[in-house]
């Protein structure tokens, strides 16, 4: 496996960008966000699992991305109820 450093910040500013390209209207947008943050869970869930059951024999690389994925969660549970209150 290649070590890759990846700038989450970048990452979600472009999937922002992305999503707001191709909404239809606000209840569109936030029904897009709303999927995001469903897969933002289980992408959590399975971070968790893998460290759990120490599927990698390196848990410590889990931990940011869990971390990183927590604070992706609370940020698209923001947007939602942000969108939510403009609608």
């Amino acid at each position: 496996m290649k070590n890759q450093k990846y700038d989450l910040e970048q990452r979600l500013m472009e999937f922002a960008a992305r999503i707001i390209k191709v909404a239809e209207s606000s209840r569109d947008f936030i029904h897009k966000i709303r999927i995001a943050l469903k897969e933002l869970r289980e992408t959590s869930r399975w971070l968790k699992l893998i460290k759990y059951i120490k599927l990698l024999n390196k848990s410590e690389r889990l931990d940011g991305l869990i971390d990183e994925t927590e604070q992706l969660i609370k940020i698209f549970v923001t947007s939602v109820k942000t969108a939510n209150e403009k609608k």
